[in-house]
């Protein structure tokens, strides 16, 4: 195997790994988003509960504090396995074009294998350099979790001053 075949070889494994932690951010992302729904959802109905004579049910605002600190443990992971995914992706793509670039140099160039491979280049993101100097979206990726943990945050206030008697609604 010459020097040529090894570095196509690379290049290869390299837009696989990229592929995978792609097919991994938008695994994350529907998980995320789902435990979100589902969280929000069970906070949405332990406020909504019906009221006995004294206010929400005993309960209520400690569970609604288990559960936006839920929300907010969840995110604040989201956040730390987007950056870890986002990390990964660019530290991919940077070496394939690194190898293509020393294809490049050497007067050869990296036919396109693959169909996928081909939707990558041609792609809004990368359309600046072939691969990596547009990053819009690599570099958002992990912002969304945090927004949504900070929602969590200001829920876990709500609940803990209603739960403290402080805000008005603690009782009918």
């Amino acid at each position: 195997m010459d020097e040529e075949e090894i570095l196509l070889k690379e290049h290869d494994v390299l837009i696989r790994l990229y592929m995978h932690e792609d097919k991994v951010f938008w695994n994350l992302s529907s998980l995320f988003v789902a435990v979100n729904v589902g969280l929000a959802t069970v906070f949405a109905m332990i406020v909504s509960w019906p009221h006995s004579a004294y206010g929400l049910f005993e309960n209520a605002f400690s569970t609604m504090t288990l559960v936006a600190t839920v929300g907010l443990l969840a995110n604040l992971i989201g956040v730390a396995l987007f950056y870890k995914n986002n990390f990964l992706r660019q530290k991919w793509l940077s070496k394939a074009l690194n190898i293509e670039n020393e294809m490049k140099r050497n007067g050869r160039t990296i036919e396109i294998l693959e169909g996928f491979e081909q939707k990558i280049v041609d792609s809004e993101e990368n359309r600046c350099l072939k691969w990596l100097k547009c990053r819009g979206k690599l570099n958002r990726d992990h912002w969304w979790p945090l927004a949504i943990a900070i929602i969590w945050l200001i829920a876990i206030i709500f609940s803990i001053l209603g739960w403290l008697g402080i805000l008005p609604f603690h009782k009918s």
